[in-house]
């Protein structure tokens, strides 16, 4: 039955989506193991080649396109959905900023404050990355300097967070503010749980505080950004 409903959906596409598809998977480097997986993994890629036109043909200020993740079911990409809300039942203070400056756009590539692409493979670990993106960029506007800042310290170190399990930008924020974060190629990324291989003495950026600004506010938000 699943053999007819395949080749059904093979017949369904275009001579152009078959080999687009095929051309994916080499540059991709996927090896399905049987015919069931290439059916479930081809069903999931062109529901995500259709996704990506419809978000190309309604957005004029980017261009979508296919990664790795393409073959992925809904259920295996919310694994690296790893943001868990605080249950800490704590009040949140949030800090409410001066609104001085209307302007809208702020680029931090063009202060040289991002760092390069980075991939969390299938660790939950999206959390960490947050959090080492906030310390780069504001670290590099304080000193001048851009660091790329490890994940994998947080992952295997910050035990108030899950690891691989999900975490809280607010909780690795505290982790820092006690434990400077070791540069990327001295703690590297495995995307994977470990234990921690911390060295204090190659501790590079620390937190020394950070504030909750109003969620939903636009305002709020530039001001934060301009801060």
């Amino acid at each position: 039955m699943k053999s007819f409903a395949f080749a059904a959906l093979i017949a369904a596409v275009s001579a152009a989506d078959k080999f687009k598809f095929m051309q994916w998977a080499l540059e991709h480097g996927k090896n399905y193991e049987n015919d069931e997986e290439f059916f479930d993994r081809f069903t999931n890629w062109v529901r995500t080649d259709a996704a990506i036109d419809v978000l190309n043909e309604t957005n004029s200020t980017a261009t979508f396109g296919h990664n790795h993740m393409s073959d992925w079911s809904k259920e295996e990409y919310r694994t690296l959905l790893g943001r868990v809300p605080s249950d800490d039942n704590e009040e949140i203070e949030y800090t409410w900023l001066s609104e001085d400056d209307n302007s809208l756009t702020v680029d931090w590539r063009n202060h040289g404050a991002v760092t390069g692409v980075k991939d969390q493979g299938r660790c939950g670990s999206c959390w960490s990355f947050s959090t080492t993106g906030a310390m780069e960029g504001a670290h590099k506007l304080k000193s001048g300097s851009l660091l790329s800042l490890s994940e994998q310290q947080f992952v295997d170190c910050d035990t108030k967070d899950g690891g691989c399990n999900g975490g809280l930008q607010d909780r690795a924020f505290k982790y820092a503010e006690g434990h400077k974060i070791m540069r990327e190629g001295d703690y590297k990324y495995t995307g994977k749980d470990g234990s921690c291989k911390y060295d204090s003495s190659k501790g590079k950026v620390g937190v020394n505080s950070f504030a909750y600004v109003p969620n939903k506010s636009p305002s709020q938000l530039k001001a934060a950004i301009k801060k």
